[in-house]
């Protein structure tokens, strides 16, 4: 429970973060999904379509394809923040918007 919340409602941020968690469910008006994040112990929500990132492949011009973020991935992470929130005693800061660019891995 030492998380915080990020930033002011309606500002953007652009941080370094974790993806954590990426799920699915049906909704009253269709399938929604949530994309979790970490920043240090602070944790950044998105619901709606999962961010995505560009991928090895490319089409058929060339361009990099994109696919959804997963867990795991370390991404910058640029959205505008919607809401400050909580869920069982973790402090949340909900975004929208997201936009994400992959963090390249370390090599050795």
């Amino acid at each position: 429970a030492r998380s915080e919340h990020i930033g002011e409602v309606g500002k953007k941020i652009e941080v370094e973060a974790v993806v954590t968690f990426t799920t699915s469910f049906e909704g009253y008006y269709g399938w929604v999904d949530i994309t979790g994040f970490r920043v240090g112990d602070n944790v950044i929500i998105h619901k709606g379509k999962a961010p995505e990132v560009a991928s090895d492949l490319k089409d058929q011009w060339g361009k990099p394809e994109t696919v959804p973020v997963k867990k795991g991935d370390v991404v910058i992470l640029k959205a505008t923040i919607k809401a400050h929130g909580e869920r069982e005693g973790v402090k949340q800061t909900i975004v929208t918007r997201p936009k994400t660019v992959l963090v390249p891995k370390a090599e050795g």
